[in-house]
């Protein structure tokens, strides 16, 4: 039927625009997280710097323009860094959004070469997301639903059979016995 085929399509494209947004969040997730990791190492290194800068100052080695120069790169650093984890949380409550509670425990991601990040399977993905996704629940519903109708009217359209007996007597003393077969 033409509803069950719309629905079957509707279906489909709400299934492949999930899909679509799981990965995305997935490497969204996952790249942020390896931005904060690598800011938050920065951080680290232009403290360390800034400190050894301090004492090379208190000892003269340095004008205090070079000294308020690495205060102000130290802390754009830690301003780049709290940025970087908030978009890391943001990221990871997106994925939280699509997964539930599992998203950190059943799916990791990993790099293989350096540069490349393995996805877990998209069947994977879709089974943990559908108990999340309430319009592709309702697709899925709706489908069953027009799957059930298009059943039950392929009964209905089976033909009926009647078969009727009985005995007539017509004006032209025609007389006997008849039979009836219909189909409806």
């Amino acid at each position: 039927s033409a509803r069950v085929l719309r629905e079957q399509h509707t279906y489909a494209n709400i299934e492949r625009r999930l899909a679509f947004d799981v990965r995305n969040a997935f490497l969204e997730c996952h790249y942020a997280g390896r931005i904060h990791l690598l800011y938050t190492e920065a951080e680290a290194e232009i403290r360390r710097l800034r400190d050894d800068m301090r004492s090379r100052y208190e000892k003269g080695d340095i004008s205090l323009f070079e000294m308020n120069r690495m205060e102000l790169e130290h802390a754009r650093s830690a301003n780049t860094r709290s940025q970087t984890g908030l978009d890391a949380a943001n990221a990871y409550k997106r994925l939280q959004f699509f997964l539930g509670e599992q998203s950190k425990q059943r799916f990791q991601t990993s790099f293989d070469d350096g540069r490349l990040v393995s996805l877990p399977a998209l069947n994977e993905l879709l089974v943990a997301t559908m108990p999340n996704r309430s319009d592709l629940l309702a697709a899925h519903a709706a489908l069953d639903e027009h799957r059930a109708v298009v059943m039950e009217t392929g009964r209905n359209r089976l033909p009926g059979f009647s078969l009727g007996v009985g005995y007539k007597r017509r004006i032209d003393r025609y007389r006997g016995p008849v039979f009836q077969a219909r189909l409806s």
